[in-house]
C-alpha cells in the first residue's frame, strides 16, 4: 500500500486520477493505499503499468526499481496515460514521426 502511494506521488498523480486510470472507484483506491483492502492480481498489474514499475516492486519483493525516469520522461508518460487507450496508437505514431 505504501508503495502504491509512493509511486503515485512521485508521478504527481492524484488518487482519484489513479483510480480512474486503473478502473476502480475512488473509495477502493483509498482502501488499497490505506491497507484496508488487497488489490487483485489484475489490479496489481494495472497499477504496475500505470505507475511504471513492476508488480514485484509493488508487492515488496524488489527493493530497487529497474529504471529511474527523468522529469521529461515522466511528463510524457503522464500525458500518454491520461489519454484514452483508443488513442494510444495515434499518439505513438505521432511520437515516431518526431
Amino acid at each position: 500500500a505504501q508503495r502504491i502511494r509512493i509511486k503515485r506521488q512521485e508521478l504527481k498523480i492524484k488518487q482519484h486520477e489513479l483510480a480512474k486510470m486503473i478502473d476502480v472507484s475512488n473509495g477502493q483506491m483509498s482502501r488499497y493505499e490505506n491497507d484496508e483492502n488487497i488489490p487483485s492480481a489484475e489490479v496489481i498489474i494495472r497499477l504496475a503499468n500505470v505507475l511504471h514499475t513492476t508488480p514485484n516492486w509493488l508487492l515488496g519483493f524488489d527493493n530497487v526499481e529497474d529504471e529511474e525516469l527523468t522529469e521529461e520522461e515522466l511528463e510524457i508518460l503522464r500525458l500518454f496515460r491520461s489519454k484514452s487507450p483508443e488513442r494510444y496508437d495515434d499518439i505513438l505514431e505521432i511520437m515516431r514521426r518526431v
